[in-house]
């Protein structure tokens, strides 16, 4: 094989395994509790403000409620932010 079809089988490898990574996340987490959705290997990273992440948890629980997933890169975490929720 020639190194652009090399590269081209790469590609669409590389695309079918984000497909099924994000198919997985989307049927894996039916029963758990509303979310921003994840990237594929960093999760919702890039949705948290690392400096004040209690302003970020403040911010996701407006939007999806009291008890909401998130994803910190692959691992799944179930936040319960206020009194209420616990």
């Amino acid at each position: 094989m020639s190194a652009l079809g090399v590269t081209v089988a790469l590609l669409v490898w590389a695309a079918f395994l984000l497909l099924v990574s994000m198919w997985r996340q989307v049927h894996s987490s039916w029963n758990l509790p509303p979310g921003p959705f994840p990237l594929p290997i960093i999760g919702n990273l890039f949705q948290l403000e690392l400096k004040n992440v209690p302003k970020s948890f403040t911010r996701l629980a407006q939007r999806f409620g009291p008890v909401f997933t998130l994803y910190v890169g692959s691992q799944r975490v179930v936040v319960m932010h206020g009194y209420k929720a616990v």
